[in-house]
């Protein structure tokens, strides 16, 4: 599933905000500072998480660019797995530094998903609004099965669907009438 920047819809969706975990091994703050960088310059950042296993456990790297930068915590990836169906995407990613007590400058990050509410009627509520953003986001992918949606939308919620139907219409009504059929 692809979605840019999406935006919760009151009574439909909301946003989790999830710490990014071990950013500080193997490589990760230098992936940090490379893609905080490319944010700053407005170039489109990819975010894909992938459930693997850890130790005989269930464990979510996140990769941004292709770039390795953590994994969500163990509490979170119990939260993301148990409600993996209500996930639309995400909303954003966060990243900022701060100085430890040795003076190092460090970088953190944070993914904010957005999730369909428990009680939402999926029938009532349009697709999630979109804004321009740099931010896009794939679905959770496992190692051992597909990912359940190719996320693209159905094709009558397409608003080109529409147009060409208008269109197809109109030129239906034309040529009818130039034929003799209208009245």
């Amino acid at each position: 599933m692809s979605k840019t920047n999406l935006t919760p819809q009151k009574g439909y969706s909301h946003t989790e905000r999830f710490k990014i975990a071990g950013v500080t091994f193997n490589n990760r703050q230098s992936n940090l500072k490379k893609i905080q960088e490319q944010i700053q310059k407005g170039q489109p950042v990819n975010i894909n998480i992938e459930q693997y296993d850890y130790k005989g456990e269930p464990a979510i790297s996140v990769m941004v660019n292709g770039l390795d930068i953590g994994n969500l915590n163990k509490k979170d990836v119990e939260y993301v797995l148990a409600n993996q169906e209500r996930i639309i995407g995400f909303t954003d990613l966060y990243i900022d530094t701060f100085t430890n007590e040795e003076d190092k400058v460090v970088f953190y990050a944070n993914v904010e998903l957005l999730v369909r509410n428990k009680t939402a009627d999926t029938s009532a509520v349009a697709e999630p609004q979109q804004q321009d953003s740099p931010v896009q986001a794939q679905a959770l992918q496992t190692n051992d099965k597909e990912p359940t949606s190719s996320g693209k939308k159905p094709f009558y919620k397409n608003w080109i669907f529409w147009v060409a139907i208008g269109a197809g219409l109109t030129i239906i009504y034309i040529i009818a009438t130039i034929a003799g059929f209208t009245k």
